[in-house]
């Protein structure tokens, strides 16, 4: 694993915690990410996000957390459907989309590519680190169950 990689496996690692055997990390087979690699080289994505985008696919396939991140399999055809328009759509998790456009990895929803920039990211790993942090935010708000019943 290169440190790309393990960054991105201790950082899902912390996100799935509390539920291991719910929120599987799970990498990709080789046959998985040759179908993806070569999907993207004849789709012109540029080498640094698919290698990028290896990196998590080598460490985590289809992984899917309960809000923010629903990542598609690397083999899913899906993800090329807004390549037209220069966009990869990566992941859906409710109304959460999280793609590459316009050189950045972002997190909108099917109106808006991002919310706000700072929900623009430069590489994958900044994106990941931000749903992280989002993800730790919210669950801070959720107030405890009333065990007063």
């Amino acid at each position: 694993m290169n440190v790309t990689q393990q960054a991105i496996s201790e950082l899902l690692q912390e996100i799935a915690a509390e539920r291991p055997d719910h929120y599987l990390v799970q990498s990709a087979d080789e046959q998985a990410l040759a179908t993806f690699e070569q999907r993207a080289v004849t789709q012109g994505v540029p080498t640094e996000v698919i290698r990028q985008l290896l990196d998590f696919y080598q460490v985590a396939n289809a992984f899917s957390y309960e809000f923010c991140l629903g990542f598609f399999a690397c083999e899913d055809e899906i993800i090329f459907e807004w390549w037209k328009k220069g966009d990869l759509w990566l992941s859906l998790m409710h109304m959460d989309i999280i793609r590459w456009s316009a050189g950045k990895f972002c997190v909108g929803d099917a109106s808006n590519v991002s919310y706000s920039a700072a929900d623009e990211y430069e590489t994958l790993l900044a994106l990941l680190i931000g749903c992280r942090n989002y993800i730790k935010a919210t669950e801070a708000e959720e107030p405890e169950p009333d065990d007063d019943y």
